[in-house]
């Protein structure tokens, strides 16, 4: 009977383990969040077309929360504080990388006027050449800026904000698909998508009550 209640036990508890597992309950401190982080599957979906490579990475809100510890020690008023500050938004990195040597926004590669527009679309345009599909929605780019890397790489970062409709802890339900119109090689719409599956097995972070 004792043997029967033990392996019962047993089976219950690999059953409890493989389910937290799928779940994406994994508990991780701030200090660890960031590099379990990089390590998740599924956040970040490129595309590739000849030497140039689009790619498009949805950002937790818990990651934004680490980010803005600046080395202090997470509790619950802080975790709140930083939730807060951005719980009405949904954030998403996009890059823009070529195999080439070349910047794609360079003295160098194109007369001064075309520099300057090109800038200018960078900075201004490309907001309205993005927006982000989930659950039946259809949400417009509200946020949008181009980091400038002066020459200094070929890799262009933009970081994106979107109306955040899923603001409690609850599973998230459906896909999130970054649409993307590209006007800088001719490209044309481009679907990324970040599958509810990758969504609902990001880990949570753990902080003291």
């Amino acid at each position: 009977m004792i043997n029967a209640i033990l392996k019962y036990s047993i089976v219950v508890f690999a059953i409890l383990m493989l389910s937290a597992c799928i779940s994406g309950t994994t508990r991780v401190s701030a200090l660890e969040y960031r590099e379990v982080i990089n390590k998740e599957r599924g956040l970040r979906v490129e595309e590739k077309y000849g030497p140039v490579t689009l790619a498009a990475r949805y950002r937790p809100i818990e990651e934004l929360i680490v980010e803005g510890l600046h080395d202090r020690n997470l509790d619950d008023s802080l975790y709140h504080s930083l939730y807060n500050k951005h719980k009405d938004l949904q954030y998403f990195t996009f890059t823009v990388s070529s195999d080439e040597t070349k910047e794609i926004l360079s003295h160098n590669n194109m007369e001064e006027d075309s520099y300057f527009q090109m800038l200018d679309y960078l900075s201004n345009g490309i907001q309205n050449d993005f927006y982000l599909v989930e659950n039946g929605d259809t949400l417009p780019c509200l946020l949008c800026h181009y980091e400038r890397n002066y020459g200094l790489t070929s890799l262009n970062r933009i970081s994106l904000a979107f109306q955040n409709k899923h603001k409690t802890n609850m599973k998230y339900t459906g896909d999130k698909i970054l649409a993307y119109e590209d006007k800088l090689f001719d490209i044309g719409l481009v679907h990324f998508k970040i599958r509810e599956e990758s969504l609902n097995n990001l880990p949570i972070l753990s902080y003291e009550k």
